[in-house]
């Protein structure tokens, strides 16, 4: 797949697997939209991808919040123009065995 001059969002994107995609996707030619709750460490992240050469934005967003999550793709294609690429990296984690895993856990 080619991804220059694609857009992606990546959730999750201030820390962990999600920002490790999101320079990972800058450095083969991509903008990204980051976006995540922690604000501060996504402006570190959007940092080295400028410093790669593509654009980022920074766009502080609750997953569990269907308004954030409205909110986030409004002004994510208003600044893009479109989305090509969605990473759906944000969770919670949830420690213990498969077995002794509540449902609720689960959800």
């Amino acid at each position: 797949m080619e991804f220059k001059n694609k857009t992606a969002v990546v959730t999750g994107s201030s820390g962990g697997i999600g920002r490790s995609i999101a320079i990972l996707l800058a450095k083969e030619g991509v903008d990204i939209v980051l976006a995540s709750r922690n604000v501060k460490n996504m402006e570190e992240v959007k940092g080295k991808i400028e410093e790669i050469g593509q654009k980022a934005l920074v766009i502080a967003c609750d997953m569990a919040k269907d308004e954030d999550v409205v909110a986030m793709k409004e002004r994510a294609i208003n600044e893009f123009g479109n989305i090509d690429i969605l990473i759906n990296n944000a969770a919670v984690g949830v420690r213990g065995t498969l077995d002794n895993v509540s449902i609720e856990d689960w959800r």
